[in-house]
């Protein structure tokens, strides 16, 4: 999670994701045609608050050297640069965190929405993310649905916020259908 290393599971799940689409299209009919995924690549930057959220900091007690910082309830409203104009538009995110800060450095996890207007139709989708105490970078992957005329479509991606920047990169794909249910766990005998 560190720098701009990949996810080994979004990776795995993009796989994944894009045999799932071409099985399920596949088996609909001789007949049917096959979607390839759309790959994407995009830049996001921070923008106004537009949702004021809580700030509330627990501090070091007895028998422990971390604090706790939590950010709760804000909006903002970024701009962001995609290279497929069907995720060019209006940008929200709603991000919530909570951080550790002690001697050993600062720590943070947390959660997030992103949804994206235009004039066709939206995105929307969550994200968890976890910030480690020796890099500046959080990685996280998010699936957003589509609405209106891309209603049928998710986009599958994977983010690099860089929280010094106030920005996130991402890279991923557009696919038709939905993604792959969750496997059943495997419990050896």
């Amino acid at each position: 999670m560190k720098g701009s290393r990949s996810i080994i599971g979004t990776a795995i799940a993009i796989g994944l994701l894009a045999g799932s689409a071409v099985g399920v299209t596949a088996q609909e009919g001789e007949d049917a045609a096959v979607t390839p995924p759309v790959e994407l690549t995009g830049h996001i930057v921070c923008g106004p608050e537009v949702r004021t959220g809580t700030e509330e900091w627990i501090p070091e007690t007895a028998g422990s050297s971390t604090g706790l910082s939590r950010s709760h309830g804000y909006a903002w409203q970024p701009t962001a640069t995609m290279s497929d104009p069907r995720l060019e538009g209006t940008y929200h995110g709603s991000i919530e965190w909570d951080e550790y800060r002690g001697s050993e450095g600062t720590s943070r996890i947390g959660a997030g929405t992103w949804r994206i207007e235009n004039e066709d139709g939206a995105w929307q989708g969550s994200l968890t993310h976890a910030w480690l105490s020796d890099s500046p970078d959080a990685s996280a992957s998010t699936v957003l649905t589509g609405e209106g005329a891309y209603e049928g479509l998710i986009v599958l991606w994977e983010e690099q916020g860089h929280w010094d920047a106030c920005s996130w990169d991402v890279r991923g794909l557009i696919v038709e259908g939905d993604p792959p249910a969750v496997p059943e766990v495997y419990i050896p005998e």
